[in-house]
């Protein structure tokens, strides 16, 4: 149920849904005839594209997610390394019949490299369909299927493939872990993309592990602002849809009870790191 709400809610929610949600009630007002109030809703759908176009909206809103967890060190004690999906296209790798990449990639590239840097790591790796309607194969399938593409360990690797939510991953990813992995007293190192680790580190912590972050895939340039001028819709509208994505998610899962923090911030261990 959570998950169908989720994908509801983030139908309305979306900025480019509901920016296009208004321009459809003003041609509705004007099948009515309230053009004073179509020319209103008109105009403030232009101004915000317009401020979308011209301002890094989705850079001020994406960078202290970003920020907000530096990468822990690899040399240290660590009970394994846990990989969140993302980063394949489901459908056109089915469709092709081979894995196909998206912008997320950076969690597999670097899930690879952390796996040679530590060769005594066990790997998770977590991540199943995300579609509301329709049949596509699990991420982990097509994942386990394309480990000597990846350059992944088969014998050292876990999948855990049904979950279709960070936080359903992160409870179905802990019982996928033999006994004696889930009662290590080192923390496991989280990889997913930067913008998206608050959130799952809520959902992880939420769920029993002790995980520490390896943030990757970074839409921004570290607290500095572009300063040259663009006019760019299509980028601004993808980053801010990003932004807006997670700080709702953020304030879902608090609600839900699937996190105890709003914000997570760094465990101390972790920040003296």
């Amino acid at each position: 149920m959570a998950f169908v709400l989720s994908k509801v809610v983030w139908l309305v929610c979306a900025p480019a849904n509901l920016l296009a949600l208004l321009v459809l009630a003003a041609f509705g007002l004007l099948i009515f005839r309230r053009r004073r109030s179509a020319a209103v809703l008109l105009g403030l759908v232009a101004a915000a594209l317009l401020a979308i176009a011209v301002l890094p909206l989705g850079v001020w809103l994406l960078a202290p997610l970003e920020d907000r967890f530096p990468a822990h060190r690899i040399d240290g004690p660590l009970a394994g390394i846990v990989v969140l999906g993302g980063g394949v296209d489901n459908a056109v790798s089915a469709a092709r019949g081979r894995i196909e990449l998206n912008a997320a990639a950076d969690r597999l590239l670097a899930a690879a490299d952390l796996a040679r840097a530590r060769p005594d790591l066990p790997v998770v790796f977590t991540g199943g369909s995300g579609r509301l309607i329709g049949d596509e194969p699990g991420e982990a399938e097509i994942v386990a299927a394309s480990l000597e593409t990846l350059g992944l360990p088969p014998e050292r690797m876990i999948f855990e493939g049904g979950s279709r939510t960070t936080a359903e991953s992160a409870e179905a990813a802990r019982a996928h872990l033999p006994p004696d992995l889930a009662a290590a007293a080192e923390p496991w190192l989280l990889v997913t993309s930067a913008w998206h680790m608050p959130r799952s580190i809520a959902a992880f912590r939420a769920a029993g592990w002790n995980v520490v972050a390896y943030p990757v895939d970074y839409r921004t340039r570290g607290g500095e602002v572009p300063s040259d001028p663009s006019f760019n819709i299509l980028g601004g509208l993808v980053l801010l849809d990003m932004a807006v994505h997670e700080w709702v998610g953020l304030a879902g899962y608090r609600l839900l009870g699937v996190s105890d923090d709003l914000f997570p911030a760094p465990a101390a261990a972790a920040r003296e790191n």
